[in-house]
């Protein structure tokens, strides 16, 4: 069975090593994203997401939009969601 990843919405200024027990980190993006370009962060989202397994879990970073969408695309494409709340 493949490892468990964890979906980092936005790769900035904190540490996730810790969020490393709970998976392989792959950040969805990096840095600054237009808050208004929401079909943007839609197709970055995409390939990303695609790849995601339904034990997988997103990490709650960055803008809402940016998790408004992400979460979404997780759950449609898996019937559920499964939210990494760290601190």
């Amino acid at each position: 069975m493949d490892k468990t990843k964890v979906f980092v919405i936005n790769k900035g200024g904190h540490d996730f090593t810790g969020a490393m027990s709970y998976g392989d980190i792959i950040y969805l993006s990096e840095g600054s994203l237009n808050r208004y370009a929401v079909t943007n962060m839609y197709r970055k989202f995409a390939p990303l997401i695609a790849e995601s397994k339904s034990n997988d879990y997103i990490l709650i970073t960055g803008l809402t939009t940016m998790a408004c969408i992400a979460c979404g695309m997780f759950a449609h494409m898996h019937g559920k969601l499964n939210l990494l709340l760290f601190l």
